[in-house]
């Protein structure tokens, strides 16, 4: 047996079934989230108010100085960026970047446009605002992410902006509904109930830090995300979406939104 014929049969004895891939979301996976979001909100509510600096960078200088510079950093909050909880691994990941010449209401337009958001970031195949209050956002995004397979979720997302002092505004956006949908973009497609699928986004919140400098702006973000389990021989397919895609996401959503502000200014 060749070497090339025996990776092919190796490959496609693990290739999944359906059923292989499919698993809900449970009850315990999400109040683990619900629990480690309000850690987070609680350590970010302390920069916001002033109990502590308001930028991450601020406690990393050599960090802030590559940002600066125009780097945008990406950073594990958690060990390798992931935490295991029952029925399911979280995602914390910070990112930073620098927008020279630009005011911090600029950063905010662009975050709130969900209209075009679609223009802005590579993984939204179709966004739209469903409606506004004030500087309260309810969005409808339609994301692709795509890796070793290719999964095409709604998700409606709730985002409020505030400004804590001038030049300083932070922003709190989450998923209000996560669904996948099957058979996307045929005359088959259909939408599976919120907490059923192939599990790799059940929930995420995404928190924004933004602080005006003398030449330009400073943006943070940290994403939470909530995904299932890695299922047993079947790493090659779902390791990618839950370990490797949310640091890519940021870091796509950083570059999308640097560009987006710069284009408006």
């Amino acid at each position: 047996m060749t070497y090339r014929l025996a990776i092919a049969i190796a490959f496609t004895s693990v290739i999944p079934c359906h059923a292989q891939l499919t698993t809900t979301l449970s009850p315990k996976a999400n109040s683990a989230f619900e629990q480690y979001d309000a850690k987070v909100r609680i350590e970010l509510q302390q920069r916001w108010q002033g109990q502590r600096s308001y930028l991450w960078l601020d406690e990393h200088p050599q960090e802030k100085k590559s940002v600066h510079g125009g780097q945008s950093v990406v950073h594990p909050m958690a060990d390798d960026g992931s935490v295991t909880v029952p029925d399911g691994i979280l995602c914390d990941w910070l990112g930073a970047m620098f927008v020279p010449g630009v005011k911090v209401d600029q950063v905010v337009l662009v975050l709130e446009d969900f209209n075009k958001h679609k223009e802005y970031y590579p993984e939204v195949m179709a966004s739209r605002t469903i409606e506004r209050n004030g500087n309260t956002v309810r969005g409808h995004w339609r994301l692709r992410k795509k890796s070793a397979i290719t999964v095409v979720l709604d998700a409606d997302i709730t985002a409020r902006y505030s400004q804590d002092k001038p030049g300083d505004w932070h922003g709190e956006s989450a998923s209000a509904s996560v669904s996948e949908i099957e058979d996307a973009g045929t005359a088959k497609e259909h939408k599976l109930p919120s907490g059923q699928g192939h599990g790799f986004l059940w929930r995420f919140t995404a928190y924004w830090t933004l602080e005006q400098a003398p030449d330009g702006v400073y943006a943070e973000c940290r994403t939470l995300s909530l995904s299932r389990t890695v299922p047993m021989g079947l790493g090659w397919a779902v390791q990618p979406f839950i370990k490797n895609m949310p640091r890519e996401s940021l870091l796509s959503t950083l570059q999308g939104t640097r560009k987006a502000v710069m284009q408006a200014h």
